[in-house]
């Protein structure tokens, strides 16, 4: 009788491990996905340009701020966030500092998970010279000189009265 019971304990147990296992492998948990920002890449926060208050952190530039003696611009490849007043919409805007400088065209590429995923470059007619940042979208910037650079938005930040003051992103270039 005791035999009959151990065996009885014995398979239940495992009967439970297997369906343990079945529930395990059934979960809609996808661990076979992990982004990762690419080496060469470096975190920024921009701010929304209030006149000559904080020009210096409303801009964000691709390839390094200056540039060789011979051009008279100090700032090349540059963006800046840009809202029309407080209440309006927010965009991205290619930025065209006077004296020889250049400026890009800016795509928008969707919803992705990190910089990693920015995987390719758009075609030539989806850029433009402006976009709308939103929160989990990646971008591909392209430049004159035939180079590309790409960033990640991963959040808006908001102030205590709940509007947003600043965008926290990942860029890399070149790409």
């Amino acid at each position: 009788m005791v035999n009959i019971k151990i065996k009885m304990f014995l398979w239940m147990k495992l009967f439970s491990i297997i369906l343990f296992f079945i529930w395990i492998s059934c979960s809609d948990n996808n661990l076979s996905h992990v982004c990762s920002d690419p080496e060469g890449s470096e975190d920024i926060t921009i701010s929304r340009c209030n006149g000559l208050d904080n020009w210096d952190r409303c801009y964000f530039c691709f390839g390094g701020e200056k540039i060789n003696n011979t051009d008279t611009c100090l700032f090349n490849n540059c963006f800046k966030l840009y809202a029309a007043s407080k209440d309006s919409s927010w965009i991205f805007w290619s930025w065209y500092f006077t004296g020889g400088c250049t400026y890009g065209t800016i795509a928008d590429v969707g919803s992705v998970s990190c910089l990693g995923d920015v995987k390719s470059k758009p075609l030539l007619p989806r850029f433009g010279y402006q976009v709308t940042p939103q929160s989990g979208h990646g971008y591909v910037v392209s430049f004159p000189d035939g180079t590309y650079g790409r960033f990640f938005i991963q959040g808006i930040l908001k102030n205590s009265a709940g509007r947003d003051t600043s965008v926290y992103m990942t860029r890399q270039y070149p790409f």
